[in-house]
């Protein structure tokens, strides 16, 4: 590991542990509040420094008014470059002309980052010196969309017909509401592929980042009652009549899903534990070859 890294990692980590220090000593019952809703201090005090800077950046671009017509598809990349080779031409090649694609690079290590430069066709591109998570990413890519509309669509999903987006949107448009996606567990709204309206995520400060408040309170985390996974706070604060979820069927290869007839996902393709390092390698084999497999069914033509 280079000095610098090195380096910048024993400031980083001596922050979180003096934050933390300051928050028993001064503040034991401050609690944690989702991310844009609370302040730099919270940040501090909670041992999330990286959220100072996710903070200023999406803070800036939040400022700009959408000035440009059609819809912005924001994909977040760490590492998935064996997944966007299929994704971005699926996205580029079913959607309009106008339609902009936005890829926020976590900093990526398996040359991803250089691959996406060199595509054949035009794509914004954002690589982010450090890897800040899934949720702060899509965060800082609805900020940067010049559209109104915003698309979140995972690496592990792509669209399978050239009226996805125009679906999307007449859903959304047709219904008055502030978000519609697929369905996800506990009837929360799936990142993996849904449409905002950018203002109304900016003006209430919403979040896609994962959130646990009581992660320093030993205790036991229950998604949907005091842990909320990737986007389930939008869902939570939106509400369901302000949120379509598209059905979601399981595809006949027992790892994939079908979102309506819009999008096909390929669950756990971006990451899977196993305590067994063979028992992990055997699953993700299995899991890549259904996904191989989907991509000739979907987008061979």
């Amino acid at each position: 590991m280079p000095i610098h890294t090195a380096i910048r990692r024993s400031m980083f980590h001596a922050t979180i542990r003096a934050g933390s220090w300051l928050r028993l000593i001064f503040a034991p019952q401050r609690r944690r509040s989702p991310l844009y809703r609370s302040s730099a201090l919270d940040d501090l005090l909670f041992g999330q420094p990286i959220n100072i800077p996710v903070r200023l950046i999406r803070e800036f671009f939040a400022k700009r008014n959408p000035s440009q017509p059609g819809v912005t598809v924001v994909l977040v990349n760490y590492n998935t470059g064996n997944l966007l080779r299929h994704v971005i031409p699926a996205v580029r090649k079913n959607s309009p002309p106008s339609t902009q694609i936005l890829v926020l690079d976590n900093a990526s290590t398996d040359g991803t980052w250089e691959w996406l430069k060199r595509l054949p066709f035009k794509i914004k591109l954002v690589r982010l010196p450090v890897n800040i998570g899934h949720g702060r990413a899509l965060d800082l890519g609805i900020a940067m969309a010049r559209t109104e509309l915003v698309v979140t669509l995972d690496a592990d999903a792509f669209p399978i017909n050239g009226d996805w987006l125009s679906q999307l949107e007449s859903l959304l448009q047709g219904g008055n509401l502030s978000a519609v996606g697929a369905w996800g567990r506990r009837d929360r709204l799936h990142p993996a592929l849904s449409m905002h309206r950018r203002s109304t995520i900016l003006s209430l400060n919403l979040s896609f980042h994962n959130f646990e408040p009581y992660k320093d309170r030993a205790t036991e985390p229950v998604f949907g009652v005091n842990c909320f996974d990737t986007g389930e706070l939008i869902s939570r604060e939106l509400g369901s009549r302000r949120v379509r979820l598209l059905p979601v069927r399981t595809h006949s290869n027992g790892w994939g899903e079908e979102i309506g007839d819009i999008a096909y996902h390929h669950r756990g393709m971006t990451g899977y534990d196993a305590a067994d390092p063979a028992e992990r390698e055997v699953i993700l084999r299995q899991r890549l070859e259904s996904w191989e497999s989907a991509v000739d069914e979907f987008l061979s033509s």
